[in-house]
C-alpha cells in the first residue's frame, strides 16, 4: 500500500503491510492465540530476522479478543512468546472490543 490513496481518510499510505498467521477461532486467553501464531513461525526465526534487516521491516503480534457480558479475557505473556519476540524484534499488542450484547444475540 505504500504510496497509494488512503481508501479512508486523507493522503497516501506511507507503509506498507502483511499480514498472517491469522486466527479467527475466538478465544479470551492472549497467550494461547499468540502461541498459536508462534507455533508456526518458530522454526523461521532465522528467515524474519534475516527480512527486518534487509528491508527494516516492523514485526507486530496482536490479539483482539471480543468481550461479551462482562466476560474479562486472560493477557499473559510467557517466556517462549517473550524469546520470540525478543529474537525477531517482534512488538506485543492487544486491541480488545466491549460489547453489551450477550454473545448468542450478537450473531
Amino acid at each position: 500500500k505504500l504510496g497509494e490513496e488512503r481508501k479512508k481518510g486523507k493522503g497516501l499510505y506511507p507503509f506498507s503491510t502483511w499480514s498472517g498467521c491469522r486466527k479467527d477461532t475466538p478465544r479470551l486467553e492472549v497467550e494461547k492465540q499468540i502461541m498459536s501464531s508462534i507455533n508456526q513461525l518458530k522454526d523461521k526465526i532465522s528467515i524474519l530476522k534475516e527480512i527486518k534487516k534487509k528491508y527494516d521491516v516492523n514485526s507486530y503480534m496482536k490479539s483482539v479478543p471480543s468481550i461479551f457480558n462482562e466476560e474479562a479475557p486472560y493477557v499473559h505473556y510467557n517466556q517462549k512468546i517473550i524469546d520470540f519476540c525478543y529474537q525477531t524484534g517482534t512488538e506485543l499488542g492487544v486491541h480488545l472490543y466491549v460489547f453489551d450484547t450477550p454473545k448468542e444475540e450478537s450473531r
